[in-house]
């Protein structure tokens, strides 16, 4: 799946990969990190508080592509 969404004001685009196709430097991220589970479930225009480091960062889906 293609998830692209904002990170308060930054739009971040990425693909849900599996762990061993994982590659932040292609914008592919596995389906365990943190991230990908604070977006499982939302449906496009939802938002989530996602917890990075000791700051609440809000998250917005902008769409979900399968």
């Amino acid at each position: 799946a293609f998830v692209e969404f904002l990170n308060g004001s930054k739009k971040l685009k990425f693909q849900i990969v599996g762990v061993d196709e994982a590659d932040i430097k292609k914008q592919k991220i596995s389906f365990l990190a943190p991230i990908v589970t604070a977006l499982t479930g939302l449906k496009a225009g939802e938002e989530t508080d996602f917890m990075l480091g000791n700051k609440v960062q809000k998250l917005k889906v902008i769409s979900i592509k399968y």
